[in-house]
Protein backbone atom coordinates (compact mmCIF):
# COMPACT_ATOMS: atom_id res chain seq x y z
CA UNK A 1 0.00 0.00 0.00
CA UNK A 2 1.72 3.15 -0.96
CA UNK A 3 0.99 6.02 1.74
CA UNK A 4 0.59 9.94 0.93
CA UNK A 5 4.56 10.82 1.09
CA UNK A 6 5.38 8.58 -1.41
CA UNK A 7 2.26 9.70 -4.15
CA UNK A 8 3.65 12.96 -3.45
CA UNK A 9 7.57 11.48 -4.03
CA UNK A 10 5.84 9.81 -7.49
CA UNK A 11 4.27 13.41 -8.54
CA UNK A 12 7.60 15.00 -7.52
CA UNK A 13 9.43 12.77 -9.77
CA UNK A 14 6.76 13.03 -13.18
CA UNK A 15 7.10 16.76 -12.21
CA UNK A 16 11.00 15.95 -13.03
CA UNK A 17 9.98 14.18 -16.21
CA UNK A 18 9.09 17.02 -18.17
CA UNK A 19 11.85 18.80 -20.15
CA UNK A 20 9.94 22.14 -19.79
CA UNK A 21 9.50 21.90 -16.23
CA UNK A 22 12.73 20.41 -15.99
CA UNK A 23 14.65 24.05 -17.57
CA UNK A 24 12.21 26.07 -15.61
CA UNK A 25 13.64 24.53 -12.19
CA UNK A 26 17.16 24.97 -13.51
CA UNK A 27 16.11 28.63 -14.47
CA UNK A 28 14.54 29.56 -11.59
CA UNK A 29 17.59 28.12 -9.40
CA UNK A 30 19.91 30.88 -10.49
CA UNK A 31 17.24 33.31 -9.72
CA UNK A 32 13.64 34.46 -10.04
CA UNK A 33 12.23 35.42 -12.95
CA UNK A 34 8.75 36.16 -14.57
CA UNK A 35 7.03 34.61 -17.25
CA UNK A 36 8.18 37.11 -20.04
CA UNK A 37 11.96 35.56 -19.48
CA UNK A 38 10.83 32.13 -18.87
CA UNK A 39 9.10 32.15 -21.97
CA UNK A 40 12.12 33.90 -23.89
CA UNK A 41 14.97 31.26 -22.01
CA UNK A 42 12.85 28.28 -23.17
CA UNK A 43 11.96 28.87 -25.91
CA UNK A 44 8.43 28.14 -25.12
CA UNK A 45 4.98 29.99 -25.45
CA UNK A 46 3.84 32.18 -22.41
CA UNK A 47 0.94 30.13 -22.39
CA UNK A 48 2.85 26.50 -21.80
CA UNK A 49 5.44 28.38 -19.74
CA UNK A 50 2.28 29.45 -17.56
CA UNK A 51 0.60 26.12 -17.06
CA UNK A 52 4.05 24.16 -16.09
CA UNK A 53 4.53 27.25 -13.51
CA UNK A 54 0.95 26.13 -12.36
CA UNK A 55 1.55 22.74 -11.74
CA UNK A 56 5.16 23.54 -9.84
CA UNK A 57 3.20 25.66 -7.61
CA UNK A 58 0.59 22.88 -6.96
CA UNK A 59 3.56 20.57 -5.71
CA UNK A 60 4.87 23.83 -3.73
CA UNK A 61 8.37 23.80 -5.64
CA UNK A 62 8.06 27.07 -6.84
CA UNK A 63 6.51 30.82 -5.09
CA UNK A 64 5.73 34.12 -6.19
CA UNK A 65 5.28 37.42 -5.85
CA UNK A 66 3.71 39.98 -7.05
CA UNK A 67 5.36 43.64 -7.67
CA UNK A 68 3.36 46.07 -9.38
CA UNK A 69 1.89 44.12 -12.95
CA UNK A 70 5.02 42.14 -11.97
CA UNK A 71 4.81 38.34 -11.42
CA UNK A 72 7.78 36.82 -10.40
CA UNK A 73 8.50 33.23 -9.72
CA UNK A 74 11.38 31.67 -7.73
CA UNK A 75 12.07 28.41 -6.73
CA UNK A 76 11.00 27.33 -3.40
CA UNK A 77 12.80 24.47 -2.75
CA UNK A 78 16.23 24.68 -3.96
CA UNK A 79 16.82 20.83 -2.70
CA UNK A 80 15.16 20.21 -5.57
CA UNK A 81 18.60 21.14 -7.59
CA UNK A 82 20.31 18.43 -4.54
CA UNK A 83 18.36 15.90 -6.22
CA UNK A 84 18.68 16.73 -9.89
CA UNK A 85 22.44 16.52 -9.51
CA UNK A 86 22.97 13.54 -7.77
CA UNK A 87 20.51 11.71 -10.61
CA UNK A 88 22.82 13.07 -12.55
CA UNK A 89 25.73 11.44 -10.60
CA UNK A 90 24.04 8.16 -11.00
CA UNK A 91 23.82 8.27 -14.82
CA UNK A 92 27.07 9.19 -15.61
CA UNK A 93 28.07 6.36 -13.21
CA UNK A 94 25.96 3.65 -14.86
CA UNK A 95 26.85 4.75 -18.68
CA UNK A 96 28.16 2.33 -20.36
Amino acid sequence: MINELDKRTLELFKMLGNITRYEIIKILYKGECNVGKLEELTGKKMTTVSKHLRLLKELDIVSFKTIENHVFYSLKKKEIVNLISDANEIMKRNKV
